[in-house]
């Protein structure tokens, strides 16, 4: 799944530049693994305000912790989902072993090129890398559909003056159901009064 969210707020990374394509990548990366989420391989290309997730995550509620976390950094406005979920240990072998040979051979071409084309070399290897895990997870998730119907999340863009409680009043019709809004979303709400308008949160069911 995709994801919109409102350029102009969200946690500004102090360390990065949102100019510098390397340097904000980075910063995105860096973020998502203070949180310590169960991702791995995990990377994400960055286009003028678009960020690309892509890596491995045990379940769906990890998928969509991850994308918000991006999601939720000034500078982003939209996060394209290439994450793949719940692979088996061959699978994510093979995923493993595709994305070392690319690595490996962007790393040649970094050697033996300019800066300019080790850039090129690098974009095409994310690109490869993508479509290579969109297409595994759309078997996956399209076969879980089949059988049971994949459950997916549904989100809530905060509002001036909302709280929690206010939140799951609206949604749910019964404030005192914050708590299960505050747990789906944690680690990425430190405190239940920690939110600010334009923050995407994730909404479990009632």
């Amino acid at each position: 799944m995709d994801l919109d969210f409102i350029k102009e707020v969200g946690e500004a990374l102090k360390e990065a530049n949102v100019d510098s394509v390397d340097e904000f990548e980075q910063a995105l990366v860096d973020k998502v693994k203070r949180l310590r989420l169960s991702v791995s391989d995990l990377d994400i290309q960055w286009d003028q305000g678009t960020a690309t997730v892509m890596g491995m995550v045990p379940d769906q509620a990890t998928k969509e912790k991850v994308l918000l976390a991006v999601g939720n950094t000034k500078g982003v406005a939209k996060v394209k989902d290439s994450l793949v979920v719940g692979l088996t240990a061959s699978q994510k072998a093979e995923v493993r072993r595709g994305a070392a040979t690319r690595m490996g051979s962007k790393l040649a071409a970094v050697k033996a090129a300019g800066e300019k084309a080790a850039d090129k070399a690098r974009k095409e290897a994310k690109a490869k890398f993508e479509l290579e895990q969109r297409r595994v997870a759309f078997k996956k998730e399209l076969d879980a559909r089949r059988q049971k119907g994949a459950v997916i999340g549904v989100t809530y863009t905060v509002k001036k003056g909302d709280s929690l409680r206010k939140i799951a009043k609206k949604l749910y019709g019964d404030e005192s159901k914050w708590k299960a809004i505050f747990e789906a979303n944690q680690p990425l709400i430190r405190k239940a009064d920690l939110i600010y308008p334009g923050q995407v949160l994730r909404i479990p069911k009632a």
